[in-house]
C-alpha cells in the first residue's frame, strides 16, 4: 500500500452500467506528476458527504492496478484535512457494499 498527497487537477465521473450511476475518479498533481485515483461511486460519496472538488488537496491511501482502463490507485482511505473516508477494507472489499451479500 501506498500513500500520495496531491491537488485535484480534474474530477472524473465514470458512467457505469447497473445500479452503480457513476464511479468517481480524480487526477492528484504532486510534484509535477499526476496520477489517477479510483475513488468510490458517486452516490457513496455523496451519503457521506464527501464531494470532492478540483483544486482541493487529498492525501489518498492505496494500492496500484493496471486494467483495460488504464493504470491507476485504488483509494483505500482517502484524507482531506481532518475528514478521513474508508472506501474499501481488507481485502480491497468496497465500504459501499457493507451488508450486501
Amino acid at each position: 500500500m501506498e500513500t500520495v498527497t496531491g491537488k485535484v487537477s480534474e474530477v472524473i465521473r465514470r458512467a457505469r452500467p447497473g445500479p452503480i450511476k457513476a464511479m468517481v475518479d480524480v487526477r492528484l498533481t504532486s510534484d509535477s506528476k499526476k496520477m489517477l485515483v479510483r475513488l468510490a461511486p458517486i452516490e457513496f460519496l455523496e451519503e457521506k458527504k464527501f464531494a470532492v472538488k478540483q483544486g482541493e488537496v487529498l492525501s489518498v491511501s492505496g494500492y496500484r492496478m493496471t486494467t483495460a482502463e488504464g493504470k491507476f490507485l485504488v483509494a483505500i482511505e482517502v484524507r482531506r484535512g481532518s475528514q478521513t473516508l474508508r472506501l474499501r477494507h481488507s481485502p480491497g472489499k468496497p465500504a459501499w457494499k457493507e451488508g450486501a451479500p
